[in-house]
């Protein structure tokens, strides 16, 4: 998924304007329910832009500016 943003946010000139993609890396609480968690954080002026028409595969949630990323 990380690739993808990367790649989405060169074709849309995100990137050129300081827009970052970090990750994946583990979550800060790496295990939950015996699911192993990761974590990929987009840094971007308008971040619903770059995830609109984006197929989120099952099971991921996204959070546009999220409290805290713990």
């Amino acid at each position: 998924m990380a690739t993808v943003l990367k790649q989405r946010m060169a074709q849309l000139g995100i990137a050129a304007v300081g827009g970052t993609v970090f990750g994946p890396a583990p979550a800060y609480f790496a295990r939950f329910r015996g699911q192993y968690r990761w974590q990929v954080l987009i840094r971007a002026t308008d971040p619903a832009l770059l995830l609109r028409g984006l197929d989120i595969p099952f099971g991921w949630r996204v959070d546009v500016d999220p409290v805290t990323v713990l």
